[in-house]
């Protein structure tokens, strides 16, 4: 299928309405509630039509190299966390960085050109000192602090992401330097190949077309033939490179004419058009995203009647470049992000995820080539320059540079990349679905809920050759986590999933039943991830969350690590030691003439995901909090898994566990790390499904090197076995009266630390 047809396709799906195709959706029984209008959803899937296949190189990200510092990247472990989230390409030196850089000269500072006047050096045209990082002119030739180029091939090679790299072609236009900016070119590709065994993507500068940009071209006089040239040159190194253009802003490709004369006279010297959306700028917002149905288009600079859908503008960038002659072309957005607008203050990162997932989606049904979010991370001085804090970035922008919400996305969806595309198709507008097959016979659907309602979905599966096991990864608006999720299947080619009001749900489907996914290690049938192994940030977007994170940040910043010789790792149950336990806290563990000196490492909500995210090294990703510097505890007490009972299966929770335990130990390999059964629940079939299988599975990991088990299972129980309220403050926490009977038993262990 050609890439306008199967644009075409996609766009007819949403612009013609529903088309009856494959399996007839029956709707399934279920609750009342779930009978209403706009609360049940079906969805089919055909995996006998296909479309096209989902490059890596879609789920892209921008560098800018000099926020992007090697201090960054090696202490807050980036390239680890990119690498998790799947990100299949790397976009160098950035976006308008490009039109300034000069690849022998990394640490000048970003936007500003070697070769401008030397008495202006140090002050960034239009705008002034916005960087963080600024160095002095005087150490541009020694600052080594910003990513040079083989710094970020390295990167590329560590992550597995495909090289974008820019060509500085303002220069040659703006400084009369044309023949060494070619010469520039030239020597950066051969470098690549012989260096790097070559860099397949280039593009050719950045947004030419821009009023406020290093140099404006007029694209059809100056920006034209200076492709053609840079082009030949270049593709005489090294005859496997392919050309990136951006000639078009997301406004200027309207006029047909125009664009299709720009394609047609740079002929078979391109290989691909970019073209960079953002939105809704100046005028998006969470309600005009959550009241439509499909995300369009639209700038405060675009014509009311040039607002259309992503799909509709593919396919007339399509026809353009057929009408040029050039219908093999293919067609890349390096940036995109949602439109800066004063009216997203305030949105959660949750909410910039949603609007970045449909973003997405849609890049991966229109069938995009390659994409690059804008961007990894930013950091400029708010008082000169305000407008980046409205672009959300991969990370936060601020310290320790922790992973956002999109940072999710990328790591749910990427798991695409290297599927077909197949035809999909929901009966309510505001439920958007794609799907994808892959060559293991698996299959994974994308959800995105823009209702403010719970809803259940009904897939119907046309060609399914026996899906047994639906499971994936949500997140939602009105939840601070990622959590697991499961359809249900009722028979061959059914399944049902709820779905979260506004939320956005990676499904995978495959052969493997729930028996199958247990004992896939020992049977050689392929693994399925478990989420609850998978070290995960929390997004600190509600204030108890942020509170509690705060806390560990201060009791890591006031101990005297040399004195600790007893660490407390968990959730609420280990954090209220603080509060309910706080007694038998300060007279065991807190004394100042005790031989005991703990840390406290609990924060509320956490799951096995979360702890192992806190635990593990800056340098791989994680917070680094086991790992303080002077820390050299005796003794690690462990207790975590409460709160993963209510979305993940006891084996998921078991690898949790040993994940932290393993992780505790390779941190500190002389420590003994206490393991304690979990308390019961009030809820009491958590307790015989999920909180007693998981105790009974624990005895396995004492086996351990350096593990010992603390067995709590009848210290908060009655005589029939459950839940005694004596020892409880509600159905899941302990009182003072629980938290005594904990502390008598750890001191048998906590003996020989005298």
């Amino acid at each position: 299928m050609t890439k306008q047809l199967r644009t075409t396709w996609a766009v007819s799906r949403w612009i013609s309405g529903a088309v009856s195709y494959g399996a007839t959706i029956v709707a399934s029984a279920a609750p009342d509630l779930y009978e209403a209008p706009g609360r049940v959803v079906e969805v089919a899937i055909d995996l006998t039509e296909r479309s096209h296949k989902i490059p890596r190189e879609i789920f892209g990200v921008n560098l800018s190299y000099f926020n992007d510092t090697d201090e960054i990247w090696a202490e807050h472990g980036i390239a680890d966390s990119l690498r998790r989230a799947g990100v299949g390409g790397l976009r160098y030196p950035g976006g308008e960085e490009t039109s300034f850089f000069h690849w022998r000269h990394p640490g000048v500072n970003g936007y500003e050109d070697i070769h401008d006047d030397a008495a202006v050096h140090g002050e960034p045209r239009r705008r002034g000192r916005f960087q963080t990082t600024w160095v002095h002119p005087d150490q541009w030739g020694t600052n080594d602090r910003f990513m040079s180029f083989d710094e970020y091939m390295a990167h590329c090679e560590a992550i597995g992401a495909e090289p974008f790299v820019g060509i500085n072609m303002s220069c040659g236009r703006a400084h009369g330097r044309m023949d060494e900016g070619v010469a520039e070119a030239v020597e950066l590709v051969r470098n690549a190949k012989e260096r790097w065994g070559g860099v397949r993507y280039w593009f050719l500068d950045n947004e030419p077309w821009h009023g406020k940009a290093a140099y404006t071209f007029d694209i059809e006089r100056e920006y034209v033939p200076d492709v053609i040239r840079y082009s030949r040159a270049m593709k005489a190194i090294d005859p496997n490179v392919e050309i990136i253009v951006n000639p078009f802003s997301a406004e200027s490709y309207n006029h047909r004419d125009f664009a299709a004369r720009v394609i047609q006279a740079m002929g078979d010297d391109i290989d691909h058009v970019d073209v960079h959306w953002y939105p809704g700028w100046g005028v998006s917002s969470w309600a005009q995203w959550a009241g439509t149905s499909r995300m369009n288009t639209g700038t405060r600079w675009k014509p009311v009647q040039d607002h259309r859908g992503f799909l509709e503008d593919f396919e007339l960038l399509w026809d353009i470049f057929t009408e040029a002659g050039r219908p093999d072309l293919g067609l890349m957005a390096l940036e995109w992000n949602i439109g800066p607008n004063e009216s997203m203050f305030g949105l959660s990162s949750t909410a910039f995820a949603l609007m970045h997932a449909e973003i997405l989606m849609t890049f991966v049904e229109g069938g995009l080539g390659a994409a690059s979010l804008w961007t990894n991370l930013w950091r400029s001085r708010r008082e000169v320059w305000a407008e980046q804090d409205l672009f959300p970035t991969l990370h936060d922008q601020q310290p320790p540079f922790a992973p956002t919400r999109t940072h999710d996305v990328f790591r749910m969806m990427s798991g695409s990349a290297g599927g077909t595309v197949v035809r999909s198709q929901s009966n309510a507008d505001d439920l958007i679905v794609i799907s994808a097959a892959k060559a293991d016979g698996s299959v994974s659907a994308m959800l995105l809920n823009k209702s403010p309602m719970r809803r259940r979905v009904s897939l119907t599966i046309h060609g399914d050759s026996g899906l047994r096991a639906w499971r994936g990864q949500s997140f939602a608006v009105k939840r601070s986590d990622v959590f697991g999720i499961r359809a249900s299947v009722a028979d061959a080619g059914k399944a049902v999933v709820f779905v979260e009001p506004f939320s956005f749900t990676m499904l995978n489907g495959s052969s493997a039943g729930v028996d199958d996914v247990v004992n896939s290690r020992r049977r050689g049938v392929r693994s399925l991830a478990n989420p609850a192994s998978t070290a995960t940030a929390r997004i600190a977007d509600q204030d108890w969350i942020a509170a509690a994170l705060a806390r560990v940040d201060r009791d890591l910043g006031a101990i005297l690590p040399e004195r600790v010789n007893v660490v407390f790792v968990g959730d609420s149950i280990t954090e209220r030691w603080l509060d309910e336990g706080r007694r038998e806290w300060d007279a065991q563990f807190a004394s100042s003439s005790g031989t005991v000196r703990a840390l406290n490492l609990g924060v509320s909500g956490d799951r096995t995901e979360h702890v192992l995210h806190r635990i593990t090294p800056r340098a791989e990703g994680g917070l680094g909090q086991l790992g303080r510097p002077g820390l050299r505890p005796d003794v690690i007490v462990v207790m975590i898994g409460t709160n993963n009972a209510f979305v993940h299966e006891p084996g998921q929770i078991i690898g949790g566990i040993r994940a932290i335990v393993e992780q505790s130990l390779r941190l500190h390999p002389t420590a003994m790390v206490v393991l304690c059964t979990l308390p019961p629940m009030g809820n009491e079939p958590l307790n015989t499904n999920l909180i007693s299988k998981v105790n009974n599975a624990l005895p396995k990991l004492a086996g351990l090197p350096r593990v010992q088990l603390l067995d709590l299972t009848a210290t908060w129980t009655d005589a029939s076995g459950r839940q005694d309220p004596a020892y409880f403050a509600d159905d899941v926490h302990l009182n003072a009266m629980g938290y005594r009977l904990w502390s008598d038993a750890l001191q048998s262990v906590l003996q020989g630390l005298e």
